[in-house]
């Protein structure tokens, strides 16, 4: 079942909200890695705008199929004219199998998407049928044990505000990564240090902010995982 849109470009604006701190910063981390792969095609599951979407491809031979739920979303990414970038609106739950831009992906992007909808392996096994051999999947979400939640995580109202469903620690995610995808963990860490809110988070300095996105351990903002098929 195709999750419902959460949010539009009238209530939340990725490009300008402090969320695109940790855009960028992700983003940055799997551009390193599909170089190192040498990972050649992507499917992105929630691009959103395509700010990320324009951190993976550049001067890479790379090609990409983003997709976002939201037609205005979509809209702006496409509006930035992307070479060797496609679009499409929908849920990769339901692609349909005759599209000839889907193909067996070397990795596949889910992004701050899984503690958003209502059944995360749902979105997961669709993604694991598009995987190629030896492909990875690219995972984000929220850490239950970010430094700002001083050992009480809860969803606030900004996060119920944008469909927030869960908030789980490493261990956790990893549980339910793996039950029922036909996934394995790869990889499991946190990243970036986020010791405030984002209301906090966003007067500080550009190179604090740079220090903090640089950050690798426990207590991270969010998870990070990298799944492979079993």
């Amino acid at each position: 079942m195709e999750d419902a849109v959460s949010y539009t470009l009238e209530s939340w604006d990725p490009d300008v909200d402090f969320d695109a701190w940790y855009t960028d910063a992700t983003g940055e981390r799997i551009r390193a890695r599909l170089d190192s792969l040498r990972v050649r095609t992507v499917l992105e599951i929630g691009c959103a705008t395509g700010r990320m979407t324009a951190q993976l491809y550049p001067g890479r031979d790379r090609r990409v199929l983003a997709m976002d739920l939201d037609a205005g979303m979509l809209a702006r990414a496409q509006a930035r004219g992307l070479p060797d970038v496609d679009w499409i609106q929908g849920d990769v739950v339901n692609l349909r199998p005759e599209d000839e831009r889907l193909r067996p992906f070397q990795a596949i992007l889910c992004c701050s998407v899984l503690h958003e909808v209502e059944s995360p392996s749902q979105i997961l096994w669709a993604a694991r049928a598009l995987l190629a051999a030896r492909g990875v999947i690219f995972v984000t979400v929220p850490s239950a044990s970010s430094l700002h939640f001083e050992g009480h995580p809860h969803v606030g109202a900004r996060g119920q505000s944008y469909g927030v469903r869960r908030l789980w620690t490493l261990d956790e995610w990893a549980r339910q990564l793996t039950n029922g995808t036909g996934l394995e963990v790869a990889y499991a860490g946190e990243m970036m240090a986020k010791p405030w809110p984002n209301e906090r988070m966003a007067t500080l300095d550009p190179h604090l902010l740079a220090f903090l996105a640089s950050y690798r351990g426990p207590g991270g903002a969010l998870c990070f995982f990298e799944l492979e098929a079993r």
